[in-house]
């Protein structure tokens, strides 16, 4: 299961540099869920300066999580209580 696992998150990771690097230098935002979000806040504010880093660290992140007073790695935005409320209102934006 673990092998499986880390597959499944390597080709994810993939597909996320791959349309990261698309969008290098235009902008967009992040859903992430709050294990995402605390993985990828431990690495990517200390990350060597490169495009992905910096696309990465200016995106707005929108969070679905239970402790949005600990949410640190700017610019982010809580979803709410009720996350798919969250989720119909980042989308009419």
């Amino acid at each position: 299961m673990g092998k499986l696992l880390g597959a499944c998150v390597g080709v994810q990771m993939a597909l996320l540099f791959e349309s990261v690097g698309e969008s290098t230098g235009r902008r967009f935002d992040l859903l992430l869920g709050r294990r995402t979000y605390d993985m990828w806040s431990a690495f990517w504010p200390k990350a060597p300066s490169s495009p992905m880093a910096e696309g990465l660290n200016a995106a707005t992140k929108y969070v679905a999580t239970h402790r949005p007073e600990s949410l640190e790695w700017g610019p982010c935005e809580w979803l709410g209580p009720d996350i798919v409320a969250g989720i119909r209102r980042i989308e009419i934006r």
